[in-house]
């Protein structure tokens, strides 16, 4: 059969066809873009968002004021203060009384007993707050040896209760395999004293766990207006730092602006419904 070059359909007519489609679906995706744009809980939220910012703006300017400045010297002089005045004698006599209940902290506490005396002699501001640093340095220092006491007996303790478990594990053994009674016997012995050393490492385990408490409770003790001065500044000059985080997540910027147009914003854009 020849060839021939006409076609199964009329290409003019499909190219008229296919015109048609393809403009159909350009106006079919604009106006789906459109209606993404313009859905009505968009309108609302940039509203919302613009009163947040107005609203961020004027709580920012309220707070980073004289009056905050003021406020901000007031607590900065106070903690000042605080860092340079004498330790509460009745607290520092507690801390020691506990630590020398331990003969390894007892000369490590006489030091500090030094710092304490240094500390109600010296006069000059910059002096007491130096002097001061290094007595609390010092007693948090007794604190930590206390803590790697006691850090040393937990792992003694766990290595007697590894040996206890050999030591029954053998004696059990034994008495399984029907072993003379005098073995079995001098199993037994060894087990028993082995509790024993377990119960006496428990024991110091605990004595030294129990002391490490008491001095660092103490210490915080001695230490609870400091921090409470320190957490007040803190906490003053945080509040001037979320607000300004607030205006600037959710000021406008270039970035929003362009990923907000009526293509682009159909792709993850920045606005969101907030609740």
């Amino acid at each position: 059969m020849p060839a021939t070059e006409k076609t199964w359909r009329n290409m003019h007519v499909l190219h008229i066809t296919f015109c048609v489609l393809a403009v159909m679906l350009l106006v079919a995706t604009v106006v789906m873009l459109a209606a993404d744009h313009n859905r009505p809980w968009k309108k609302y939220q940039r509203t919302f968002r613009a009163l947040e910012t107005w609203s961020a703006a004027a709580q920012v300017d309220s707070e980073d004021s004289l009056a905050f400045k003021a406020k901000t010297t007031e607590l900065e002089s106070s903690l000042a203060e605080v860092r340079r005045a004498d330790l509460d004698p009745v607290l520092v006599n507690d801390f020691f009384e506990r630590a020398e209940t331990v003969k390894e902290d007892v000369e490590a506490a006489a030091f500090a007993k030094e710092d304490v005396s240094r500390l109600r002699e010296a006069k000059d501001p910059d002096r007491r707050f130096q002097i001061r640093g290094d007595l609390l340095q010092r007693l948090q220092d007794i604190v930590d040896r206390s803590k790697f006491r006691e850090d040393n007996l937990a792992g003694g303790l766990k290595l007697q209760k590894a040996n206890l478990d050999k030591r029954r594990a053998d004696y059990e053994l034994a008495v399984s395999n029907e072993a003379e009674i005098s073995k079995q016997t001098e199993l037994l012995a060894l087990t028993d004293e082995q509790k024993k050393k377990v119960k006496d490492a428990t024991l110091a385990f605990q004595t030294a766990n129990t002391h490490r408490k008491e001095l660092a409770e103490a210490l915080k003790n001695i230490t609870a207006t400091e921090n409470a001065a320190a957490k007040n500044l803190a906490d003053h000059r945080q509040s001037l730092a979320l607000l300004q985080k607030t205006l600037s997540d959710r000021a406008p910027n270039a970035g929003k602006t362009v990923l907000e147009l009526p293509v682009l914003d159909a792709f993850n854009g920045p606005l969101r419904v907030d609740q």
